[in-house]
């Protein structure tokens, strides 16, 4: 029996592997030796392919970094899939196993990402506007979980929506600068989870009398 011949890649097939292959190479290298250090002949040599590969896919090697910051990072850490049932406490709850599940599945694209982030505040201006971004983003989120824990009970009633959401964010920021610098735990939303725990509205006694 004569064995059929292997199908043939398609254009999209070859330009979704290529560009797959460099955007690993890259959280490779920057998660490695960081930003600066990490040229676009490295990351090509690395993916097997050439330096001009990176300028036919992403344009650049700033380009290819924001790529992967919003494609592997933002895009996934923002999604809700919740009911829309689903507290404030709930939607808190759910980010943190998004954070964790990510830290499992992809650990070098995770440390990458917040190796830019974290340079971006002092040593890559280009990409400073858009951490500053991302970080009011997540604050934003934050908040409007906040809020919503506090008008449906989830969340103790005494929380501020804005301040509590300014804490969790800086929480978030020294909770990546440990993970960047291996001093921290392997799941980076431990602390956070902690801090969040703790917002919870205890829960109702049920042996409890009303009135």
């Amino acid at each position: 029996m004569s064995q059929q011949a292997p199908r043939r890649r398609t254009q999209r097939e070859r330009v979704d592997e290529s560009s797959r292959r460099l955007l690993e190479a890259a959280a490779e290298l920057v998660a490695e030796q960081g930003y600066h250090a990490t040229t676009a002949a490295q990351i090509g040599e690395r993916a097997g392919y050439s330096r001009e590969l990176v300028r036919v896919r992403f344009g650049s090697k700033q380009a290819l970094l924001e790529h992967l910051l919003r494609s592997e990072y933002e895009t996934e850490q923002l999604a809700s899939q919740l009911p829309e049932h689903a507290t404030g406490l709930d939607h808190l709850r759910a980010a943190l196993d998004r954070l964790a599940d990510m830290a499992k599945r992809s650990p070098t694209v995770l440390r990458a990402v917040f190796t830019l982030q974290i340079e971006a505040a002092t040593s890559i201006p280009a990409l400073a506007p858009h951490a500053r971004g991302w970080v009011a983003e997540t604050e934003r989120a934050m908040r409007r979980a906040l809020k919503a824990g506090v008008n449906d009970g989830s969340i103790r009633p005494e929380v501020d929506p804005a301040a509590t959401a300014r804490q969790l964010a800086a929480l978030s920021i020294g909770s990546a600068y440990l993970y960047v610098l291996h001093d921290g735990p392997d799941d980076p939303s431990e602390l956070l989870r902690a801090a969040v725990e703790a917002l919870a509205a205890p829960d109702p006694d049920p042996e409890a009398s009303p009135g």
